[in-house]
């Protein structure tokens, strides 16, 4: 479910709702297993973003710039 909820975000989906309700119609478990799927997928996401951003900061901090002269 974890997978399912992570690729259909990934993907652009915006109706958590429908897809908490769907998660939990296709695999016929409570609705709480589906809503903790969408949110560990949210979480994900969210640290990748801040992960990619972290690493970009400190890939300029180690670029020297070009000195003109």
């Amino acid at each position: 479910m974890l997978r399912f909820a992570f690729q259909r975000l990934v993907g652009g989906l915006q109706n958590i709702g429908g897809l908490e309700r769907h998660c939990a119609s296709e695999t016929e478990l409570p609705l709480r297993y589906a809503k903790d799927a969408v949110q560990e997928a949210q979480d994900l996401i969210r640290a990748r973003h801040q992960a990619m951003k972290d690493g970009a900061t400190l890939w300029t901090q180690r670029v020297k710039k070009p000195e003109n002269g």
